[in-house]
């Protein structure tokens, strides 16, 4: 498995075609995305090979957005199919890819360990210091996309609901993230409470 030409072609791609609009959904998430995912496979205790499994997904469980935002994991599913036998995976390496891949979508589920790393590391900055950060490149893109100006009351209603309902699958990231995720609730809660 070849998956250091795997990131070389999502970040070529995303370079070459991805839309202005699209200020979450960068490369800047994959990396993260890419990075989690890792530190939460070792400390998980996962194989060499998995790690690698769940790396190639991360690389691609966005790409589809170059597509389409809607259902975008479909395509990142196709874009995995018809790239990853040339850069030596084989079809029990791309059939797990495909479905962490689905995992990642909204609402996530998860049915194997490697599925709950991934979709650990798809979420892991709700229970991060720069979650106000992300959250607001979230709020721009959605702005543009949907074609719609959220009220600072409505926005931070969205986000508590979003973290009140969000569980990590992982021990690891539960441990890790959890208190500060409750902090960020907290705060956003703070926020609302000044707006009313």
């Amino acid at each position: 498995m070849k998956l250091i030409e795997v990131e070389q072609y999502t970040k070529k791609r995303f370079f070459k075609e991805l839309k202005p609009i699209y200020v979450y959904h960068s490369l800047n998430h994959t990396i993260d995305v890419v990075n989690s995912a890792e530190r939460i496979a070792r400390l998980e205790s996962v194989s060499v090979e998995e790690i690698t499994l769940i790396k190639t997904a991360a690389y691609l469980h966005d790409i589809g957005i170059l597509v389409q935002f809607k259902e975008h994991e479909k395509h990142s599913v196709s874009v995995a199919k018809e790239i990853l036998p040339g850069f030596g995976y084989n079809s029990n390496h791309i059939e797990v890819i495909i479905g962490l891949i689905h995992s990642t979508q909204m609402p996530q589920v998860a049915n194997s360990i490697l599925q709950q790393i991934i979709c650990d590391a798809d979420l892991d900055y709700l229970g991060r210091d720069d979650y106000f950060d992300i959250s607001l490149l979230l709020r721009k893109e959605w702005s543009k996309l949907f074609k719609k100006e959220y009220s600072h009351c409505q926005w931070y209603m969205s986000q508590k609901t979003f973290l009140c309902n969000h569980v990590y699958h992982t021990a690891s990231v539960r441990e890790m993230r959890n208190e500060k995720k409750m902090e960020n609730i907290l705060k956003v809660q703070s926020l609302l409470d000044d707006l009313m």
